[in-house]
């Protein structure tokens, strides 16, 4: 999707369980700061904005922190609609939160666009005293999945940008990808439409040869 002031404009979600620290990833990643205490669940989805600059090409970035739960599942279904991207997150310190993210990888298939981005993000390493889920258990599933896959720390900042970068990366040439694709066959419509009006032409040529007039 492109606009006049940005090169492009995605639309990104923070998926996964309730308490895996969406909220803070966006807020590290948009404000710079981090959630301290316990905050609220995030009722239904929360939207924000980022701006930024990646390989020349401005990028408005449209956030949505998803709710979690799963009586808003339908909701999340619908968010789906129209996502260049997702990050699928689960808490280091959290086993479940790693099993459910599994569950969510299956709708995220099902229900998103074809060409939506993910990346697995395993947040809160900062707590690695309280660590239930190792990198290597992350990078199964990531390669089960077959996308990136990034721990993180919202506290501290750790590889969040990083993360960011990598998905506005795929989401730039999948959403460029899409566009040549369809370049292509608006070319082979066009190339289709001439070829037809040559035999059109054809035809009519060869029918007044054989025409007694």
């Amino acid at each position: 999707m492109q606009s006049e002031q940005h090169d492009f404009v995605f639309k990104v979600i923070f998926e996964g369980m309730h308490t895996v620290g969406k909220s803070s990833t966006t807020q590290r990643y948009v404000e710079g700061s981090f959630l301290s205490g316990d905050a609220r669940a995030t009722i239904g989805g929360d939207l924000r904005h980022k701006t930024v600059i990646y390989d020349d090409k401005v990028i408005k970035l449209q956030l949505w922190d998803s709710q979690g739960g799963e009586r808003f599942k339908s909701v999340t279904k619908i968010a789906y609609r129209g996502c260049n991207g997702i990050l699928l997150m689960y808490d280091v310190t959290n086993m479940m939160s790693f099993e459910i993210a599994e569950r969510y990888a299956a709708d995220i298939q099902e229900f998103a666009p074809s060409n939506c981005q993910s990346i697995l993000l395993g947040n809160k390493i900062d707590k690695e005293e309280a660590r239930k889920v190792g990198f290597a258990e992350g990078s199964e599933l990531a390669a089960r999945l077959v996308i990136p896959f990034f721990e993180i720390s919202a506290k501290t900042g750790f590889g969040v940008e990083e993360a960011l970068n990598e998905l506005i990366s795929r989401m730039i040439k999948a959403s460029e990808s899409k566009i040549e694709k369809k370049d292509t066959r608006a070319l082979e419509d066009v190339k289709g439409s001439e070829n037809i009006q040559k035999l059109k032409q054809d035809y009519q040529t060869e029918s007044k040869s054989r025409s007694c007039l």
